[in-house]
């Protein structure tokens, strides 16, 4: 029970993404499916890993692994998101750390974090992106505690106030420079490198990042 042969058809074909866990020696060790919302709308994943004849619909014996964690092997800065679908979104913008690149990264939803993955995350800085809701300041704060029991420096930046849920709703209305100064400009830069200004006003105050005009002493 739980198999299926490479090739036979299954309900996953119907998959609208597929998120690869690849570790630090590039070895896939399991897939997280995003299949159709159901009726109520909501979210359907399945998450898979390899057997040696087939696809095994259970990752019981996987150990904890950060997505992207190839990629973090060399990122100066990692952003965590509460879900792959956000993790990509932040990649795909090739953000810049302060002296390289800046790569996005998740445990899986909201309920997924394992504190032993801040292990990966040592000699990195470290972003926290949550959903904008409970469930995800639950997790921001779970990410929290496991970071600074590793002495690992860390960001949290907040969407409250800017009338998205998460990052990739943000990226919808909004440009890489304006997610670049609610992280804080001294933390991340934009894709060529170079360093903006920190929005020292009210309304980019309110979207949450009050922090980078102090950060100059503003």
């Amino acid at each position: 029970k739980g198999y299926v042969l490479r090739g036979q058809g299954h309900s996953d074909s119907k998959a609208v993404a597929v998120y690869n866990y690849i570790d630090q020696f590039q070895t896939l060790k399991k897939q997280v499916l995003r299949l159709p919302n159901d009726d109520a709308g909501n979210r359907q994943f399945r998450q898979r890993s390899l057997a040696p004849f087939g696809w095994i619909y259970k990752t019981s014996g996987v150990k904890p692994i950060l997505f992207n964690r190839w990629f973090i092997e060399f990122a100066d800065t990692v952003l965590i998101t509460e879900g792959e679908k956000d993790a990509v979104t932040v990649t795909e913008l090739a953000l810049q750390g302060r002296n390289g690149m800046a790569f996005g990264t998740t445990s899986g939803g909201a309920d997924s974090w394992n504190p032993v993955l801040a292990k990966d995350l040592r000699c990195r800085r470290v972003v926290i992106l949550p959903d904008n809701d409970e469930a995800g300041k639950r997790y921001a704060d779970e990410v929290e505690e496991s970071l600074r029991a590793e002495g690992i420096e860390y960001r949290r930046a907040s969407f409250h106030g800017t009338g998205a849920k998460d990052v990739t709703e943000y990226m919808e209305t909004h440009s890489t420079e304006d997610l670049v100064r609610l992280i804080g400009v001294d933390w991340v830069r934009v894709p060529d490198g170079g360093t903006l200004f920190a929005p020292c006003n009210e309304s980019a105050m309110m979207a949450g990042r009050s922090l980078a005009c102090a950060s100059i002493g503003v």
